[in-house]
């Protein structure tokens, strides 16, 4: 969300622009500078990321009120690459709004909080707090940091944003508040399902590429000779139980049609000793012609 300058007043605009140069210093401060410059396929990322994230946020809503709704990403920013590059990245797609025309230099410094410092810091105190349980199910990130994240931040940042609005008296609130509340699920609800999609795609395929993933605990395979049991398992949810009780089911299924053949066999009708015929046996005097022609020549 980008806020025009005519709608804010001077204090507003001066208190935020201030607060930069504090906010910078820390991440400069804080940032692994040696990771990056030395990481080739890290500078590839998150230069392509900045980029990318330019460039989404060019396509927004204008509401011809001197205020544009985008598309952020900025959790999927947060938990790919760490608070301090996600600031850093946020820092520069801001200001690439300044060279597109799309952004003004007086009002840079509230748009770049309610764009990225924001959310990125209450997406990364979720993921904090979620990693002190130690969770085992990669679903408890996806959703927990991820989806739920995005989803609260987003709410918060509407509102801070309204807030900033109301604060500086030039804009018109026509409508109710419940009205201006009614239009937050239409963005704010995609916006964490697209986070919540590439969260979780990354996290799957690409673990390596999330610096907030621990691929180690959630996909950490079982100890050698270590086996999970339950107990109490109902046996309506005990696989291994019905597994085996199919495989004797099948096995005795098997043993009885085997005894069913071997009585068909015995049923049959069998001729008595004797029946055959020696003399239209031709088998048998082809043999005994054999055998004379064999004694002839000993």
């Amino acid at each position: 969300m980008n806020i025009s300058a005519s709608l804010l007043t001077l204090g507003q605009m001066w208190f935020f622009n201030l607060l930069l140069f504090p906010l910078i210093y820390l991440l400069l401060k804080k940032l692994d500078w040696h990771a990056l410059v030395n990481d080739k396929g890290l500078q590839h990322r998150f230069f392509a990321v900045c980029l990318l994230l330019l460039l989404i946020w060019q396509v927004n809503i204008s509401l011809n009120l001197d205020v544009t709704i985008h598309f952020l990403g900025i959790t999927t920013l947060c938990l790919m690459f760490g608070w301090q590059l996600a600031l850093l990245a946020g820092f520069i797609a801001q200001f690439g709004f300044l060279f597109t025309g799309a952004g003004q230099l007086e009002s840079f410094g509230l748009n770049y909080f309610i764009n990225a410092v924001f959310p990125i810091l209450f997406t990364w105190r979720v993921h904090v707090w979620i990693e002190s349980l130690k969770p085992q199910n990669p679903f408890v990130f996806i959703m927990g940091a991820g989806f739920m994240s995005c989803l609260v931040s987003s709410v918060l940042v509407a509102m801070f944003a309204g807030i900033m609005l109301y604060m500086g008296g030039e804009f018109l609130f026509a409508l109710d508040l419940l009205d201006y509340i009614s239009f937050l699920p239409l963005f704010i609800f995609p916006e964490a399902v697209v986070n919540g999609m590439f969260i979780s795609g990354f996290s799957i395929l690409h673990p390596h590429w999330m610096y907030a993933f621990n691929d180690e605990r959630y996909f950490r395979r079982p100890e050698v000779g270590h086996e999970v049991t339950f107990k109490n398992t109902p046996k309506a949810l005990d696989l291994d139980a019905q597994e085996m009780q199919n495989d004797r089911h099948q096995e005795d299924e098997k043993k009885k049609n085997e005894r069913t053949q071997e009585n068909l066999d015995l049923d049959k009708y069998r001729p008595p000793a004797g029946w055959q015929n020696e003399a239209l046996d031709k088998d048998k005097k082809e043999q005994d012609l054999i055998e004379k022609d064999n004694k002839k020549h000993d």
